[in-house]
């Protein structure tokens, strides 16, 4: 499924990590980003920018729009590096389909504001 795409059109490489869930100390369920899981994928990114007709957009934060091969895994706990950037998901990510079958991922991104790893 992933020759749907020209590799031409997905220059980037996208660095995908998801946590594993271990039980902390006081006995609740948490992400554990030293065990994360990793995917790397081709991919296509875009600034869509905090403007909107050259005026702040509701809100006023920045989203880029990624573009993954059609097999590409992602949930909202994910952290997506790109070219250096850490970006989370704003939304659920979706599959867009033609009339032959999954063609892309898309998702949403907004810039990781959370703690950094050591």
């Amino acid at each position: 499924m992933a020759g749907l795409i020209p590799p031409s059109l997905l220059p980037h490489r996208a660095l995908v990590e998801r946590p594993t869930r271990r039980t902390d100390r006081y006995g609740a369920s948490v992400d554990d980003w030293s065990t994360s899981t990793r995917a790397e994928y081709p991919a296509w990114i875009e600034d869509q920018g905090a403007e909107l007709f050259g005026r702040p957009a509701p809100g006023g934060y920045r989203t880029s729009l990624l573009v993954l091969p059609p097999d590409a895994d992602l949930s909202l706990s994910d952290r997506i590096t790109v070219d250096g950037q850490t970006y989370q998901l704003a939304r659920p990510a979706r599959l867009v389909r033609t009339a032959v079958g999954p063609h892309h991922v898309e998702a949403e991104l907004t810039n990781y504001e959370g703690v950094k790893r050591v």
